[in-house]
Order: structure tokens, then sequence, then C-alpha cells
């Protein structure tokens, strides 16, 4: 017997209040425009449906870059019920992570690996960082890498998020909005500037 998804039960449901809102993301590198983020946050009733996509292109002195990123979440009464996370660099996936609850834990699936359990809870996801400041988190599971990554203020409106191979990113908030981040790399910084609402 196949039953639905709770998540499409509560979309099904006549009177359900449904809200979408959506923001645009410039992309620079040394200046120059390299692309754009689309991240979606889709509510209807207590389910929070997140998705982020991008496509960026740009050439280094150490090589070309082309990657496309789309990255997918839900959120059933503040806790995940589902994630996704594909990368392509040139076409070639890079990444292809898919998280599922399974009660209280996670079931987490890479795509050149063997699937594996994350413990729960899970109230927080890095796509949600698009849409919320995350004030009062230190954790934040990342539905690429599979695991979670740190997160602290560090002064005026700026997060630190930190993946699990030690690189970091800077999250910066005004009035509770995201207006930028800044990612450091080795070779390549990038940033990312709010375009649209």
């Amino acid at each position: 017997m196949s039953y639905l998804p709770f998540w499409l039960i509560l979309w099904l449901l006549p009177g359900t209040q449904t809200t979408t809102e959506t923001i645009t993301y410039k992309v620079y590198f040394s200046g120059s425009d390299i692309g754009t983020i689309t991240a979606t946050k889709k509510t209807i009733g207590n389910t929070e449906h997140y998705s982020v996509f991008s496509d960026v292109e740009y050439n280094s002195w150490l090589y070309d870059h082309q990657r496309t990123t789309n990255v997918s979440g839900v959120m059933v009464r503040g806790a995940l019920a589902e994630s996704r996370s594909k990368v392509t660099e040139y076409g070639e996936i890079e990444v292809d992570a898919h998280t599922k609850r399974k009660g209280d834990s996670y079931t987490a699936k890479p795509h050149d690996g063997e699937a594996f359990t994350v413990d729960g809870p899970i109230d927080f996801i890095s796509i949600m960082l698009y849409f919320q400041e995350p004030k009062g988190k230190s954790r934040i599971y990342s539905e690429s890498h599979l695991d979670f990554c740190k997160v602290k203020p560090i002064g005026n409106g700026v997060y630190e998020y930190e993946t699990p191979e030690g690189k970091t990113n800077d999250y910066k908030y005004e009035n509770g909005k995201l207006v930028e981040v800044k990612i450091y790399r080795t070779l390549v910084n990038l940033t990312i500037e709010r375009a649209s609402p």
C-alpha cells in the first residue's frame, strides 16, 4: 500500500493558507557579475518548501569554473522532512545528496557512497539562511555535506558559517534579511549580494 507524504496531504487540504517568497541574489568574483541565485520559500500551512537555484560561471587565473546548484528542503512543523542537493561542474555531478526523515533520525545518501544515519533533530537547514537570521543557532544542517556546520555570530548582524572541512562563509543580515554573503576559499573569494526585495 502506498501513502501520500504528509506535506502533500497538507497542501491538498482546502483552506490551507499558502504564501510564496522569492529573492534574487547576484554573485560577484573580483568585482564582476558572474551569476545569479534564486531562492524561493513556499509556505503551505505548517509546511515550508525551500529551494535555491544558482548558475555561476567565471575564469580565474588557475581554472575556468561553471557551476550549477539546485538545493531543496521541506520543513514540517519546524523539523526537516526531506532535502536534496545537486551540484554540477561543467555538467558533471559533483554532489547529489539526499536526506530523508525516518522517525527521530534521518537517512542520508551521498551520490558516491552508502546511506548512513544522521541523528535528529534537524530544525535549521543551510538554505534557510537566505530567508532568516540564525539567531540562537550553533549548528545548521548542510543538505550538500550531509552533516552539521557550525554557525556563530561575529558582530554587526554577521554570522560565520563553517563547513565540516573548515571552509567559512560570512552571512550578513540587516533587519533580519540576508543582504550579503562572503565566501572565502584558498584561491577564490566570492561575494553574494541581495538584488531583489
